[in-house]
């Protein structure tokens, strides 16, 4: 099946049934990695579950918590996400390595039409993550679009952790299909 832009579409899988996400932890699991971290960073940014541009997701992960740590230094803490940080740098600097374990998915940078990976692969079902994929606008407001982004991520985890549970997010893909 394919979607209008051309992009192959791809089906929400429950986290538990993603074989990518299955990859994901167990390397984790083999170099020491604290999973549990890894669980609530995918909960917290309702990752897809295929992984589409994990990788870029992840490099705007760090942007923004390094805006956040130089203009809100207790945000990180007080969002209870100053934890991520070293799950955020393993996932970096071994991406080269993960790519090859997960698949081209995890590493594309931009669609078939250069726009957001995740574009056409059900991003209205992850919006945090949709925002986390989406290119940097050029020039000075990409320092802008980074601290929208960081007050977009705190607000969406408050929102998360009252309302969800990573247990929700962990069984929720059957009604994506």
């Amino acid at each position: 099946m394919t979607t209008q832009n051309g992009n192959e579409a791809v089906v929400a899988v429950a986290f538990a049934d993603s074989v990518v996400i299955q990859k994901l932890m167990a390397n984790a699991v083999s170099e020491g990695v604290d999973t549990e971290v890894l669980r609530d960073i995918l909960w917290l940014i309702t990752a897809h579950t295929s992984l589409i541009g994990f990788q870029r997701a992840v490099g705007r992960l760090r942007q923004i918590l390094k805006k956040i740590s130089e203009k809100w230094p207790s945000a990180l803490e007080e969002a209870d996400i100053s934890s991520w940080q070293p799950v955020l740098d393993w996932i970096y600097d071994n991406r080269s390595s993960l790519k090859s374990i997960l698949g081209n998915d995890f590493a594309r940078e931009f669609n078939t039409t250069g726009h957001n990976p995740l574009l056409g692969s059900a991003s209205t079902l992850f919006p945090m993550y949709a925002t986390l994929c989406e290119p940097l606008p050029k020039g000075n407001s990409a320092v802008q679009f980074l601290l929208l982004s960081a007050h977009l991520l705190l607000g969406y985890i408050q929102a998360l952790r009252e309302n969800s549970s990573l247990d929700d997010y962990e069984k929720r893909g059957s009604e994506l299909k």
